[in-house]
């Protein structure tokens, strides 16, 4: 079965990939998690938030460094405005990265209801692990372009986390014991 064949599919993959349209990620991605947290009286985890859209900048050296080419232009290459390396995938870069910090965070947030954290927690597997499918199945991308893409996502992913984690313990010291 073709991909163009199957419209529910095709109309899947193109949703993904259009989500990290420029306007779509300051509008929906970043600003409402960040003021969320931030009205939730979660500064740190807000500010961290906005630090995801480093993924850019860090996505752009990875592809300076490497130079890896993209597929060969198809039919829905066209549909997509895309840069001339495809090596690693900066939409899976920043999924990986975006969408795991929220996974992350839906864990250590306990003052956001629980239904809304297993909301989130859904919709970022759902944006993670569709990404990967949908730039290879688009043609856009070749299956080492995702992979790489998720491993540096990583990566960026723990170095965010461990942030957060030094900065919480920063703020919330750990009583030392006096013996």
């Amino acid at each position: 079965m073709n991909i163009s064949d199957s419209s529910f599919i095709l109309d899947q993959m193109r949703f993904v990939s259009n989500f990290q349209d420029v306007r779509i990620i300051l509008l929906v991605s970043i600003s409402l998690p960040v003021l969320f947290l931030y009205y939730k009286n979660y500064k740190i985890e807000s500010i961290l938030m906005l630090a995801t859209t480093i993924s850019y900048p860090y996505t752009l050296l990875l592809k300076h460094i490497f130079k890896l080419p993209r597929p060969s232009t198809n039919d829905l290459n066209s549909l997509f405005r895309t840069d001339l390396y495809g090596f690693p995938s900066g939409h899976t870069i920043f999924y990986t990265i975006f969408f795991g910090f929220l996974i992350y965070l839906s864990f250590r947030t306990p003052r956001i209801s629980r239904m809304v954290r297993k909301f989130v927690r859904w919709v970022s597997i759902y944006f993670i692990v569709m990404v990967g499918a949908s730039r290879v199945g688009l043609g856009v991308h070749y299956v080492r372009d995702i992979l790489a893409g998720y491993l540096f996502g990583i990566l960026f992913l723990f170095l965010l986390i461990k942030l957060h984690i030094q900065l919480k313990n920063r703020k919330y010291p750990v009583a030392k014991n006096k013996n």
